[in-house]
Protein backbone atom coordinates (compact mmCIF):
# COMPACT_ATOMS: atom_id res chain seq x y z
CA UNK A 1 0.00 0.00 0.00
CA UNK A 2 2.53 2.40 0.76
CA UNK A 3 4.44 1.76 -2.61
CA UNK A 4 0.97 2.88 -4.34
CA UNK A 5 0.85 5.86 -2.18
CA UNK A 6 4.45 6.98 -3.51
CA UNK A 7 3.71 6.08 -6.99
CA UNK A 8 0.62 7.75 -7.18
CA UNK A 9 2.27 10.97 -5.04
CA UNK A 10 5.04 10.50 -7.54
CA UNK A 11 3.13 10.96 -10.47
CA UNK A 12 1.16 13.97 -9.25
CA UNK A 13 4.42 15.69 -8.44
CA UNK A 14 5.79 14.57 -11.83
CA UNK A 15 2.53 15.92 -14.00
CA UNK A 16 2.55 19.02 -12.18
CA UNK A 17 6.17 19.67 -13.00
CA UNK A 18 5.93 19.33 -16.76
CA UNK A 19 2.49 21.38 -16.53
CA UNK A 20 4.39 23.51 -15.21
CA UNK A 21 6.95 24.03 -17.57
CA UNK A 22 5.36 23.46 -20.89
CA UNK A 23 3.32 26.88 -19.76
CA UNK A 24 7.04 28.61 -19.20
CA UNK A 25 7.69 27.78 -23.11
CA UNK A 26 4.33 28.86 -24.41
CA UNK A 27 4.43 32.34 -22.58
CA UNK A 28 8.35 32.94 -24.33
CA UNK A 29 6.73 31.82 -27.67
CA UNK A 30 4.35 34.32 -27.40
CA UNK A 31 6.58 37.06 -26.92
CA UNK A 32 8.50 35.99 -30.27
CA UNK A 33 5.00 36.55 -31.72
CA UNK A 34 5.24 40.20 -32.54
CA UNK A 35 4.64 41.24 -36.02
CA UNK A 36 6.52 43.49 -36.95
CA UNK A 37 5.20 47.22 -38.33
CA UNK A 38 6.52 47.06 -41.76
CA UNK A 39 3.59 44.38 -42.99
CA UNK A 40 2.31 44.86 -46.36
CA UNK A 41 -1.21 44.74 -44.77
CA UNK A 42 -0.44 47.64 -42.77
CA UNK A 43 1.63 50.02 -45.20
CA UNK A 44 -0.90 51.31 -47.56
CA UNK A 45 0.95 53.72 -49.57
CA UNK A 46 4.34 54.35 -48.93
CA UNK A 47 7.96 54.03 -50.22
CA UNK A 48 10.22 51.78 -48.44
CA UNK A 49 13.87 50.26 -48.89
CA UNK A 50 13.72 46.30 -49.01
CA UNK A 51 16.96 43.97 -49.72
CA UNK A 52 18.93 47.21 -50.92
CA UNK A 53 16.11 48.13 -53.70
CA UNK A 54 13.18 51.00 -53.28
CA UNK A 55 9.50 49.21 -53.16
CA UNK A 56 6.45 51.26 -53.78
CA UNK A 57 3.76 50.16 -51.54
CA UNK A 58 0.17 51.30 -53.29
CA UNK A 59 -3.04 49.99 -51.73
CA UNK A 60 -1.30 47.21 -50.16
CA UNK A 61 0.32 46.10 -53.34
CA UNK A 62 4.30 46.11 -53.59
CA UNK A 63 6.16 46.89 -56.93
CA UNK A 64 9.45 47.77 -57.88
CA UNK A 65 10.07 52.36 -58.10
CA UNK A 66 10.88 52.37 -61.52
CA UNK A 67 11.05 56.63 -61.32
CA UNK A 68 11.67 59.44 -58.77
CA UNK A 69 8.34 60.01 -56.61
CA UNK A 70 7.30 63.71 -55.41
CA UNK A 71 5.84 63.94 -52.13
CA UNK A 72 3.15 66.03 -50.77
CA UNK A 73 5.39 67.51 -48.27
CA UNK A 74 7.34 68.77 -51.25
CA UNK A 75 10.28 65.73 -50.88
CA UNK A 76 10.85 63.77 -53.83
CA UNK A 77 12.65 60.36 -53.37
CA UNK A 78 15.27 58.76 -55.94
CA UNK A 79 14.84 55.26 -57.46
CA UNK A 80 18.16 54.68 -55.43
CA UNK A 81 16.72 55.97 -52.13
CA UNK A 82 17.94 58.93 -51.82
CA UNK A 83 15.58 61.32 -50.40
CA UNK A 84 15.73 65.29 -51.39
CA UNK A 85 13.74 67.86 -49.01
CA UNK A 86 12.83 70.92 -50.40
CA UNK A 87 15.26 72.49 -48.79
CA UNK A 88 17.82 70.58 -50.93
CA UNK A 89 19.20 68.45 -47.39
CA UNK A 90 20.02 64.74 -48.61
CA UNK A 91 20.06 61.56 -46.73
CA UNK A 92 19.90 57.93 -48.20
CA UNK A 93 17.56 55.83 -46.61
CA UNK A 94 18.73 52.57 -44.85
CA UNK A 95 17.77 48.80 -45.35
CA UNK A 96 14.01 48.90 -43.67
CA UNK A 97 13.54 52.21 -43.63
CA UNK A 98 10.34 54.32 -45.63
CA UNK A 99 8.67 57.55 -46.23
CA UNK A 100 5.16 57.79 -46.46
CA UNK A 101 3.61 59.12 -49.44
CA UNK A 102 2.72 62.49 -47.07
CA UNK A 103 6.58 62.49 -46.26
CA UNK A 104 6.35 60.87 -42.44
CA UNK A 105 9.34 58.91 -41.78
CA UNK A 106 9.07 55.33 -41.14
CA UNK A 107 11.57 54.15 -38.71
CA UNK A 108 13.52 50.36 -40.06
CA UNK A 109 11.76 47.75 -37.38
CA UNK A 110 14.29 44.95 -36.10
CA UNK A 111 13.16 41.47 -35.22
CA UNK A 112 13.56 40.73 -32.02
CA UNK A 113 16.13 38.18 -31.31
CA UNK A 114 14.36 34.38 -30.96
CA UNK A 115 14.92 32.72 -27.49
CA UNK A 116 15.71 29.28 -27.82
CA UNK A 117 12.69 27.15 -25.73
CA UNK A 118 14.86 24.99 -23.32
CA UNK A 119 12.75 23.87 -20.05
CA UNK A 120 13.89 24.95 -16.89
Amino acid sequence: MKKLTVCVCSAILFATTINAQSEKMVDANKMSTVKPMQDSSILKNAVMMKEGKMIVMKDGKATAMDKDLDLANGDRIMIDGTIKTKDGTTRQLQEGEGVYMDGKMIPAVRKPMQKDTVPM
